[in-house]
């Protein structure tokens, strides 16, 4: 009796195996007719360090046949040509003379790793590593994005003592010469801010760089904000965007703001302003860049005051206020590409982290809905905020990011944006394709590299 048990227990699990096998190798096979793609490798550091050891400045055969990409290519998404500098995993480097001038984003290219050790990785002292502090390689350097602020502040600068001092001497003209022909394709730009005051706070530091007043529209600082550079006609226009709530509630905390859902303030606040922010096609800004971060932020804690509730300021959002806030975004943006047109280029900047390493848990929320919407939407990141992340040293106050090194990245990355508007191209330090003297609608500037750097492929990010 017992071993006719045996013999029916060892049947059932016999064809218990049998039919598992079947299944892992009808998946094995299902996988094995999937489609594969063969990933090109792109040009990497080693290759540009071993030039730059040679004394060559020429690229490697991979890096020039990206760099030698024509029109056509870049235009159907020719990764190599089309990469954005201030995704790649880096560093932020500001030492050097003048450290708030000398800062620079160093991105992290493949290959890095590969390269001969530099002393400062393998000296010793008292029988321990040493590592002094001191600058990376050159060939590491030259991949890092062009310093666009920098160059404007110098171009004004040189113009300026042209105009009011004595004359300038043969090298100062031919470097103003040379800044100017450089900076030419950021003529008559205007880009709207549909944002909160950290970037105000940045816009503004680019006027004071410059000598240029920052002004206030009507309704005050919370309301509408500009700043103009005369000498290449270029205006920025920030409109403070109140949070994604469809009211005021009685415990606002600005008192003095009465307008705080979108589509009111749109009527009463940002309507009179369009016509400075509209560009030379005539119906929109050459860019716009787009964040709600850090007044939903505070909007959403502190709800829990309409009915009693108790305010945890260390909290995470629930899954209802995440599905509020993204629908809400969503529709803003449509409503934003209503007025302005489908095909306006858009960027959404990451929000900046509190400086408090215990109430940061909604940010983190906001951020990653923040980029869903803005995908779904295909509009690009701009990924600020995580770049800055736990730099708290270099805010000024418990919110905003101070003038130094931190806004001369901001620039620099909106300027990066503003290139490819004009239909710039640069890779790993190299400006690829430079604007012509010739018009060109922001549309078809930004189209060049525009969906291949939405794939998310190319699209990675830290948080």
């Amino acid at each position: 009796m017992r071993i006719a048990r045996y013999r029916a227990a060892a049947l059932v699990i016999s064809l218990a195996l049998s039919f598992l096998a079947g299944i892992l190798v009808s998946r094995n096979l299902q996988i094995t007719n999937y489609t594969h793609f063969e990933c090109v490798r792109p040009a990497d550091f080693s290759d540009r360090a071993n030039s730059d050891k040679s004394g060559s400045e020429t690229l490697n055969d991979a890096s020039v046949a990206a760099s030698s990409s024509s029109n056509a290519d870049i235009s159907t998404g020719n990764r190599h040509a089309c990469e954005n500098p201030y995704i790649q995993p880096g560093y932020l480097l500001n030492k050097g003379p003048g450290i708030e001038y000398a800062t620079s984003w160093v991105p992290f290219y493949p290959g890095l790793l590969d390269t001969d050790a530099d002393d400062s990785t393998v000296l010793m002292k008292n029988k321990h590593p040493y590592y002094p502090d001191g600058l990376p390689p050159n060939a590491l350097l030259e991949t890092a994005p062009h310093q666009w602020m920098q160059n404007l502040i110098k171009q004004y600068r040189l113009a300026d003592k042209n105009k009011t001092a004595s004359s300038l001497n043969e090298d100062e003209k031919q470097l103003l010469f040379s800044l100017n022909a450089d900076l030419e394709w950021l003529r008559d730009m205007r880009i709207l801010f549909l944002s909160d005051s950290v970037d105000r706070y940045q816009i503004q530091y680019i006027c004071e760089r410059l000598d240029q007043p920052f002004r206030l529209g009507q309704g005050g600082i919370q309301a509408t904000s500009s700043c103009h550079i005369p000498h290449l006609n270029v205006t920025f226009v920030n409109w403070h965007f109140a949070s994604t709530s469809v009211s005021r509630p009685d415990w606002w905390w600005m008192k003095n703001m009465h307008t705080v859902k979108f589509e009111d303030r749109w009527d009463e606040i940002y309507k009179p302003t369009i016509p400075a922010v509209i560009g030379a096609n005539g119906r929109s800004p050459d860019l716009i860049l787009i964040n709600a971060g850090l007044w939903d932020y505070t909007f959403f804690l502190n709800a829990p005051k309409n009915y009693d509730g108790p305010v945890k300021m260390d909290r995470s959002l629930n899954w209802r206020e995440l599905k509020f806030y993204m629908q809400r975004l969503r529709h803003i943006i449509r409503l934003v590409r209503q007025e302005f047109g489908d095909n306006v280029p858009m960027i959404c900047r990451t929000t900046t982290f509190k400086k408090s390493l215990y109430t940061n848990s909604a940010i983190f929320d906001l951020n990653r809905a923040q980029r869903f919407v803005c995908r779904d939407q295909d509009i690009e990141i701009f990924d600020y905020g995580d770049l800055v992340s736990g730099r708290f040293k270099m805010y000024k106050d418990m919110v905003h990011i101070a003038r130094g090194p931190l806004s001369m990245l901001w620039s620099n990355m909106l300027f990066w944006y503003l290139y490819r508007v004009r239909g710039g191209v640069e890779y790993r330090g190299k400006l690829l394709e430079v604007p012509g003297p010739s018009y060109i609608d922001p549309s078809e500037g930004w189209k060049k590299c525009h969906t291949a750097l939405m794939d998310p492929v190319n699209s990675t990010h830290s948080i």
